[in-house]
Order: structure tokens, then sequence, then C-alpha cells
């Protein structure tokens, strides 16, 4: 599994999770209350919900980590996402600058059968040497 870079507008499914990076051009020294602030209105949110929230040191960057649940009436994409945060955050300012997905790599998938198959070769070895 890996974090890949998508476009805001890329429709979401329910299960998929999201990294959206923020630029913060409020306060920063009032940034604890206004991330408590956030997480109490964001929490009565049915389309998503926010799994983390960083604050990478000395910078004015919030990364947020959101997971679909829904996507019922509305298509549900990022830039979605991302409005309903910057709305709900109004007092930092917060503006989109990057968008990423939790996505299965082909490498990731090749080590997990990899990892069946040899635990498949030990389990028959084990019954062969008991006979």
């Amino acid at each position: 599994m890996e974090w890949l870079v998508i476009d805001k507008e890329e429709a979401l499914k329910p299960g998929d999770r999201v990294k959206l990076h923020f630029k913060c051009l409020g306060l920063m020294y009032a940034k604890a209350a206004q991330i408590a602030v956030l997480e109490g209105i964001l929490g009565r949110r049915k389309d998503f919900v926010v799994l983390s929230i960083q604050v990478p040191p000395e910078t004015n960057r919030l990364i947020f980590t959101v997971e679909v649940k829904q996507t019922n009436p509305v298509i549900v994409t990022c830039a979605v996402i991302a409005g309903a945060i910057a709305l709900a955050g109004t007092a930092m300012w917060l503006v989109l600058d990057k968008t990423e997905k939790l996505v299965e790599t082909p490498a990731g998938k090749a080590i997990g059968i990899g990892a069946i198959a040899i635990g498949l070769i030990v389990a028959m070895s084990l019954f062969r040497t008991r006979k």
C-alpha cells in the first residue's frame, strides 16, 4: 500500500482513504483550539470520518487523513471533503494544496501472494514429516 497523488476531482468510493494537505493562512498559535473545533464539527459528518490530523512541526500545514463512509446522494471527491473541512475551519483560512489516496500496489499484492505461498509450503512440509 502506498499514498499516490490524485486529482481533487477524482470520485471516491466508500472505504477509500485519502490525505488532504492544507496550507494554513490563519494564526498558528491558536492551532490547537482551532483543531479541537474542527474535530467537533467534522465528527458529525455522515459521508466521511477524519482518522487523523497531523501538524508537521514549524510549518503552516495541516494534513487530514479521511476515510469515505458513503457517497449517496452526492459523489464524494477530495474537493467536496476539502470544502467541508475548509468551511468548518474558516478561522484558519485553509487552502487545499495536495491530495493523496491510499492504493494497493502491484508489489504489495506480489508480497502478499508470496507470503501465502511460503505459508502453504511450510504447512505441507510439516504435514509430510508427521506421516
